[in-house]
């Protein structure tokens, strides 16, 4: 499954900014996992999407937008 491991701060809204940049690009989550590491105030994202493609698209999106993400093929 076409996943992406996305490192988001631990604060207040950080979840939805990130669907919503997914959401109105046109790329579809099928799951999603949030996994807290304290230790350094990030957390990862695990999002699964529909797609290579729109896995490819989402990591060029969100790379542009200033996030550090890892693609899990």
């Amino acid at each position: 499954m076409p996943e992406l491991d996305i490192n988001i701060k631990d604060e207040n809204g950080a979840i939805a900014i990130v669907t919503t940049i997914l959401s109105s690009n046109n790329i579809g989550i099928k799951n999603i996992e949030v996994v807290n590491n304290r230790e350094n105030n990030y957390g990862a994202l695990k999002v699964i999407v529909n797609s290579y493609e729109e896995l490819d698209k989402a990591y060029e999106i969100l790379r542009e937008k200033g996030y550090e993400s890892v693609k899990v093929i």
